[in-house]
């Protein structure tokens, strides 16, 4: 049965993280904010991964 006070996969970095992307989106380059959004995807694919294999 599941803990009701762990927090869900990836954890509360991954939603600050995606704040920042909207925020941050705004105000710069449009390629900067793709560069962003692609490192913030592998961030996520990377800590999904590793805790997947436990």
């Amino acid at each position: 049965m599941r803990n009701q006070n762990e927090e869900p996969r990836g954890g509360s970095m991954l939603w600050y993280m995606t704040m920042v992307l909207i925020v941050m989106s705004a105000k710069v380059d449009t390629i900067t904010a793709d560069l962003i959004c692609a490192s913030l995807t592998a961030y996520a694919i990377w800590i999904h991964h590793n805790e997947s294999r436990h």
